[in-house]
C-alpha cells in the first residue's frame, strides 16, 4: 500500500508541474480561450491511449508503473475541474457559443486524441 501511494504521489508531482507549465505558457495566447487547458487534456488523452494500448499488450507490466503513469501523472496532468470552471465562466458571461465550443473541443478532441494514441501505439509496435 505504501509503495502504491508513493508511486501515485511521485507521478502526481510531475503531472502537476507539467500541467502548470503548459497552462502557464499557453493560456495567455488567447484572451477568450484557455488553450493551455485544452492542450493538457488532449495530450493527456493521447498519452492514456498510448499507455493503455501498451498495458493491454503487456498485461505483466507492474501495477506500480500503471499507478505512477496513469493515476499519478495523468491524473494530475489533465484537469477536468479547470475545464468545468472555464465553461461555467463563459456561460455566466453569456458566451454560449464559446462555452459550447470549449465543450466540443475537449470532448471530441479528447476522444480523438485517445483513439489516436491507441492507433499510433499499434502502428509503431505492431500489436
Amino acid at each position: 500500500m505504501l509503495q502504491a501511494m508513493l508511486c501515485i504521489s511521485c507521478g502526481a508531482i510531475f503531472g502537476a508541474l507539467g500541467r502548470w507549465g503548459l497552462t502557464y505558457s499557453f493560456n495567455s495566447l488567447f484572451s477568450t480561450f484557455a488553450f493551455g487547458t485544452l492542450l493538457v487534456n488532449l495530450i493527456g488523452c493521447f498519452l492514456i491511449g498510448m499507455l493503455m494500448a501498451l498495458f493491454w499488450q503487456y498485461p505483466q507490466v507492474n501495477d506500480l508503473w500503471k499507478l505512477f503513469l496513469v493515476t499519478g501523472f495523468l491524473g494530475a496532468f489533465t484537469t477536468f475541474s479547470s475545464f468545468s470552471i472555464e465553461v461555467i465562466e463563459l456561460l455566466m458571461s453569456d458566451k454560449w457559443v464559446g462555452a459550447l465550443s470549449v465543450i466540443a473541443f475537449h470532448l471530441i478532441g479528447g476522444l480523438m486524441s485517445t483513439t489516436l494514441g491507441i492507433l499510433l501505439y499499434k502502428l509503431l509496435f505492431r500489436s
